[in-house]
């Protein structure tokens, strides 16, 4: 999670909110991915069907002039690796976050409340961490 916001801070200033929200929308598709991959859960025609149109949606913006209009960049490259680039690691990082909370809450038989607790302890400390 704190990787996921240390990558969003890098695309603020190169990349306009509609393509930001959409590209972020992918973690959908990563995280319907990593559950399949790690849980074996398989997905309905149309939420593959929906997945694709999200996925679609993502890369048509990302090529698209949307990027350039609202960010403070006119570099190509530079919204792509200072904007594009984060948040699709971001939203993988997000995706893989949850299909392991899920195996643990699942398989693990891990209580939620506990590990959103460890999860609550461990980002203070690496918040603190990264301040000091």
């Amino acid at each position: 999670m704190l990787c996921k916001t240390a990558c969003c801070r890098y695309l603020t200033k190169n990349l306009d909110s509609l393509t930001f929200s959409m590209l972020n929308q992918t973690k959908v598709f990563f995280t319907a991915l990593f559950t399949y991959i790690i849980l074996r859960q398989k997905q309905s025609i149309q939420q593959i069907g929906a997945l694709f149109l999200l996925i679609t949606a993502a890369v048509l913006l990302s090529i698209g002039e949307g990027s350039s209009k609202g960010s403070s960049s006119s570099d190509p490259e530079q919204i792509l690796f200072y904007g594009i680039i984060p948040v699709l690691v971001a939203s993988v990082l997000s995706g893989l976050a949850s299909a392991l909370c899920q195996w643990a809450s699942q398989v693990k038989k891990h209580s939620s409340y506990l590990m959103t607790v460890e999860m609550s302890v461990v980002g203070s400390f690496m918040l603190v961490g990264q301040h000091n």
